[in-house]
């Protein structure tokens, strides 16, 4: 039912996108605000648009009209100290995916064309040079990286014929007893305002898990903050009433250079509650699997705590582009021997000792 006329337009940031009209289908890379495309079909609750993605109907606005052809009149990159970006002037902003490669960050803008294939880069920490090509109706531009750097946050905004997609650059450590000094970390205590989340072997009588995760995050808090951070949490008691999407909201508008949630896991109790115990780091983004893998090494060794890995799991406080983002699951509450450990004080400052250091180790390019 293609309608060359029926364009959708972007409502929100970070709109879900998905390879099919179903809410369990594959999520694609979610659009920003302003991104236009045609609809290609429709069911009662979703459109499908012209690129390939599927999204609920109540996520975009429809307008009647023709969408111009898109090209590209420039594409220019510039620098500052915090942000390597690119601007291209073209007539709309168009649908768009982008892939987090090991060795590169690729973006294809959906039905544009580029006469000039290249981007002058401005001098930057980040990339080596940056290339377009052709693929059918689209473009395909590629930034491969400089030896040692990665992707640490980007994000796309389309403001008065220009978009723009700015890289966040390296946070490297200051010299000195401050090495944190002038960034903004965000700590998220899970659980809270009346959600206690999982409970450990004393059930309501003892520590419940948004308890344990908030004394952890204070504890990591005033760790950070000796080392000349600026931290952000999104609750410093047990009565804030804040959702996951509040939390992720919070997230991409702080603008923090990483932000870690703070959990304790947990297995029903008619399970092998004795046998399951140790810490695990989660991901959702490529982007956030160094920083992952830094803090679950450094909270295992400073805990001794069974290492269950750092590892890939769709969370809502992790689908960000805009910085790293991970949670830490400090270990099970549901197994009575560990969790003697996850309520000791003692503990817990192993537990900060170990988390900061692995922010440490991260930006210090130990990745």
């Amino acid at each position: 039912m293609e309608d060359s006329q029926l364009v959708t337009t972007v409502a929100n940031d970070y709109t879900v996108m998905r390879v099919s009209n179903s809410s369990s289908a594959n999520r694609m890379t979610a659009m920003t605000t302003g991104a236009k495309d045609n609809v290609i079909w429709e069911t009662d609750s979703y459109y499908q648009l012209r690129y390939g993605g599927w999204t609920l109907k109540e996520n975009v606005t429809t307008s009647r009209e023709i969408l111009p052809p898109n090209v590209v009149t420039t594409a220019t990159g510039f620098a500052t100290s915090r942000t390597t970006a690119i601007r291209w002037k073209l007539p709309y902003f168009p649908a768009y995916t982008v892939r987090q490669l090991e060795d590169a960050f690729e973006i294809t803008l959906y039905r544009t064309t580029d006469p000039q294939n290249r981007i002058l880069l401005a001098r930057n920490p980040l990339f080596l040079t940056a290339t377009g090509r052709r693929s059918g109706e689209n473009m395909v531009y590629t930034f491969p990286y400089k030896p040692g750097a990665s992707l640490n946050g980007f994000s796309l905004s389309y403001e008065a014929g220009t978009l723009t997609l700015a890289f966040r650059n390296p946070s490297p450590l200051e010299e000195g007893s401050l090495p944190l000094a002038g960034k903004t970390i965000l700590l998220d205590p899970g659980h809270g305002g009346g959600d206690p989340g999982a409970t450990g072997p004393l059930g309501s009588l003892g520590d419940t898990e948004d308890d344990l995760s908030l004394r952890v995050g204070l504890k990591l808090r005033d760790k950070l903050e000796a080392l000349g951070a600026a931290v952000i949490m999104t609750r410093e008691d047990g009565d804030t009433v804040i959702s996951l999407a509040e939390r992720a909201a919070l997230i991409r508008s702080a603008r923090p250079i990483m932000a870690i949630s703070l959990h304790h896991n947990s297995i029903d109790y008619s399970g092998d509650i004795g046998n399951t115990f140790g810490a695990l780091t989660l991901y959702s983004e490529p982007l956030s699997a160094p920083l992952a893998a830094s803090v679950q090494e450094e909270l295992v060794k400073a805990t001794g705590a069974q290492d269950r890995g750092a590892s890939f799991q769709g969370l809502a406080v992790c689908r960000v582009y805009d910085c790293p983002s991970i949670l830490v699951e400090l270990g099970f509450i549901t197994n009575p021997y560990e969790y003697e450990n996850l309520a000791a004080e003692s503990y817990i400052i192993k537990e900060a000792e170990g988390i900061t250091n692995g922010i440490l180790k991260y930006l210090g390019g130990e990745k």
